[in-house]
């Protein structure tokens, strides 16, 4: 059985800081609250239940119309459109968004911090603007290699905030607009307008 078994050097065992530590501490800490807090009915339990509650609700946690509070203020709805001038041509021919552009969570996230819409990361605004730039250029980038077309391409962006009095999305939208080139898949006068 020893022979299947992989051989450690117990020498060169990596050794933890002490930050490290305190955080795996704090997170069992934390863990066992929670389950302290959702145990009412557990009769052997059901006394700890109110205390690891009243830790939780001190620190935030328990505390959910936060949470509620951040999903409004980030509640959007962004409308695309992706419009296409082949080279020489001055007839518009619209594509098809999800046909070129990402829909996954995390491309939408990146996406939404060109709009000046941030979920989590604050970050200096040098590297905000570089972080923007960045953006702007792979989802040009990733237009060009999607569509394969030599040409012009528009990338407009109706932004809606949905809030209790705009969930119809009647309210005038922040729009956004890209406008670039593309030559044998490379991306050629990347301009940003943004109207409001």
């Amino acid at each position: 059985m020893e022979a299947l078994l992989p051989r450690y050097n117990l020498k060169h065992v990596p050794v933890h800081s002490e930050q490290t530590r305190i955080s795996s501490i704090l997170s069992v800490v934390f863990l066992i609250l929670v389950v302290l807090s959702t145990s009412r009915t557990v009769p052997i339990l059901k006394h700890l239940s109110p205390p690891a509650t009243k830790v939780l609700w001190a620190i935030g946690v328990v505390q959910n119309y936060y949470l509620f509070n951040w999903i409004d203020r980030l509640n959007y709805h962004a409308d695309k459109q992706v419009i296409f001038y082949r080279s020489g041509f001055n007839t518009p021919q619209e594509i098809d968004p999800e046909g070129v552009l990402p829909r996954t969570v995390r491309h939408t996230i990146f996406q939404m911090r060109l709009y000046d819409i941030r979920w989590l990361l604050k970050m200096p605004r040098k590297s905000e603007e570089e972080l923007k730039k960045d953006i702007r250029h792979r989802m040009s980038d990733r237009v060009c290699k999607r569509a394969e077309k030599n040409g012009r391409y528009i990338l407009r962006t109706a932004l809606h905030h949905v809030t209790a009095d705009n969930f119809e999305l009647k309210k005038r939208p922040k729009r956004f607009e890209m406008r670039f080139t593309c030559f044998q898949k490379k991306v050629y006068f990347l301009e940003t307008k943004v109207f409001h």
